[in-house]
């Protein structure tokens, strides 16, 4: 069993509860066309990082677990999906988690439409919760949004500053894992800054999706969008201007990843993310010593064996073992 099967395991029942609660709103469409739109999105599995952290905390908090959670978790996921499918149709993407895109299997005018579908039927099950679930969810979706105009303006800025990338990321990405923490530290009354350690996961998690995309991916999409994250900002600041414009060509993605290694800027970026994952972990410390806690290291974790995945001498034997 994998280690994110291991600590997705206490919480995979509620975990259903919301897999459920989505299939009855794919269900729910006026026509079989509407249906098959809705089911293709909400129906197949994803990561559920949000609603699973929601609910390792409620847990840790040893707080009841009543439908109300179920729908406020459900929301979360609808929000997230919502932004997944607007993502793609601003980058342009072809594929999303293995399947063609829903723009691409159902056009853009449809898409469009769907995710503001999703985001309605996010505050339509929250509409019978209490208010201060709804102020926080629309505080963070509008954070959410505020970040990907932001990043949509930025685009091809390639004087971007760390400091902006950060605010970014920070609104677009941090800004849901900080939804499902804050939520779950307010419905159990703890003492805890859950919101906190959501919010640096988050912004661990999305740089470690940035440099996984330029050292791993075959196509990386930072590079062919011209989308300045953390790892092209460093180089910026390292390489010649000419050079660097050079180095952005698909066709040169090799020199580029040597580039990262030469000048340390992988090390610098796994050194940043270690960073907020430790204060990730500092947000939890007084947490008892326990399996719950254990669950949540091992998110962090994760991140960091994504992290060491971008490790050349990782890569190496890892491609040694698949020949044995």
């Amino acid at each position: 069993m994998s280690r994110q099967l291991l600590f997705q395991k206490k919480v995979a029942d509620e975990l259903g509860d919301v897999s459920t609660l989505l299939q009855k709103i794919a269900k729910s469409g006026p026509e079989k066309r509407f249906i098959d739109i809705l089911e293709y999105v909400l129906v197949k599995e994803g990561k559920r990082l949000r609603p699973t952290l929601f609910f390792m905390i409620l847990k840790a908090e040893n707080a009841k677990i009543t439908s109300t959670e179920i729908r406020i978790a459900s929301a979360i996921e609808l929000i997230h999906i919502a932004s997944l499918i607007h993502d793609d149709m601003i980058d342009e993407s072809s594929f999303r988690r293995g399947i063609p895109a829903s723009h691409q299997k159902f056009g853009k005018k449809n898409s469009i439409m769907l995710g503001d579908f999703l985001v309605a039927q996010a505050f339509n099950i929250l509409s019978d919760t209490r208010s201060i679930y709804m102020k926080k969810t629309t505080a963070a979706l509008m954070q959410l949004c505020q970040g990907q105009i932001r990043q949509n303006l930025t685009r091809g800025e390639l004087e971007l500053s760390e400091n902006d990338y950060m605010e970014i990321i920070t609104e677009k990405t941090a800004s849901l894992f900080r939804l499902a923490a804050e939520l779950a530290e307010i419905l159990s009354g703890s003492q805890i800054s859950w919101k906190d350690f959501g919010q640096e996961l988050g912004i661990a998690y999305q740089i470690a999706d940035d440099i996984t995309d330029i050292m791993i991916k075959d196509d990386p999409e930072d590079i062919k969008l011209k989308e300045m994250t953390l790892p092209l900002i460093m180089l910026r600041k390292k390489t010649d201007a000419k050079e660097f414009e050079k180095l952005l060509e698909i066709s040169r993605i090799e020199e580029l990843r040597k580039s990262m290694i030469k000048l340390g800027i992988r090390k610098e970026i796994t050194e940043i993310i270690e960073a907020h994952l430790e204060s990730a972990r500092s947000a939890i410390e007084k947490v008892e010593d326990n399996d719950d806690k254990t669950g949540f290291i091992q998110m962090i974790e994760i991140i960091r064996d994504k992290v060491k995945a971008c490790d050349p001498k990782t890569k190496e034997d890892k491609s040694r073992g698949e020949k044995k």
